[in-house]
């Protein structure tokens, strides 16, 4: 049987806003190197961006997958 789930959308705006607060978060750690020249885990960049857009824990195991899901739970994010 297939289960309802509510539709909530998400305007330009609040992804706009969650995308520059990502960012801000990105020049926090990389200082005073460019983000371009910045490395870092594309695992966790897909966890914070699902948490930043508000996915529900459903919507973050289709979107990330059962794999990165197990591997993002535990210290590396916070209510994934």
């Amino acid at each position: 049987m297939l289960s309802k789930t509510s539709q909530q959308y998400i305007t330009r705006l609040e992804i706009v806003t969650a995308f520059a607060h990502l960012r801000e978060e990105w020049e926090k750690v990389a200082g005073d190197k460019s983000l371009v020249e910045t490395e870092g885990s594309v695992g966790l960049l897909l966890g914070d961006l699902a948490l930043a857009i508000g996915l529900s824990p459903m919507e973050q195991e289709k979107a990330l997958g059962p794999k990165l899901i197990n591997n993002l739970q535990g210290p590396f994010i916070r209510t994934l």
